[in-house]
């Protein structure tokens, strides 16, 4: 599994993962060659994505699928349509054409979690492909996400300023130190 951890501060984006892959039998440091999470250009924003799972689902979204125009209003109720209507069946397709997307009693299923932050909003995309918006300033996904969101929560809850790239690394770490499958080194981007 892994973490990913993403917050936004005064409108930008910041993102960070571990370096671990892993499966029931195999932890693999990968160090810093593994992308968990890629930035991409649509229009005059730039979106970060992040996804757990399966290392093929990063590759796919990344690689395969084109990002359709951003809609001209990007308030919380417009990006959220975007992401359904019009993100979403890309990512289907994509997954779909790689191999990666399963069905179990007719409900599709994607081989882990995407997470998104574009224009100041971050949003998780679930293994049926549901979108959720997330309302607090930050959002993790994989194995380390209790952590994580438990170190955001506290630093939020406290009213503590702390650097947006230090709060995800100490998220990082908090998710390291009590999950097996999460471990650095960590990296961060941001937009």
């Amino acid at each position: 599994m892994t973490c990913i951890v993403a917050l936004v501060r005064n409108g930008t984006t910041w993102m960070g993962w571990d370096s671990a892959g892993s499966n029931t039998n195999l932890l693999d440091l990968q160090g810093e060659s593994t992308n968990k999470t890629f930035a991409r250009r649509i229009g005059d924003q730039t979106c970060l994505i992040g996804a757990s799972g399966s290392r093929r689902l990063t590759e796919l979204i990344e690689h395969h699928v084109v990002f359709p125009d951003l809609p001209t209003a990007t308030t919380s109720e417009a990006m959220m349509r975007y992401l359904i209507v019009d993100v979403i069946p890309k990512f289907r397709l994509a997954l779909k054409e790689g191999g990666v997307m399963t069905t179990k009693d007719g409900v599709e299923s994607a081989p882990g979690m995407i997470l998104v932050g574009v224009c100041g909003r971050l949003y998780t995309i679930e293994g049926d492909l549901s979108v959720r918006s997330h309302d607090d300033s930050f959002a993790a996904v994989g194995s380390g996400a209790t952590e994580a969101r438990g170190v955001c929560f506290g630093v939020n809850k406290l009213n503590v300023e702390v650097d947006p790239e230090t709060l995800i690394r100490t998220a990082l770490e908090a998710a390291e130190r009590w999950t097996p499958s999460v471990r650095g080194p960590f990296q961060v981007i941001h937009s």
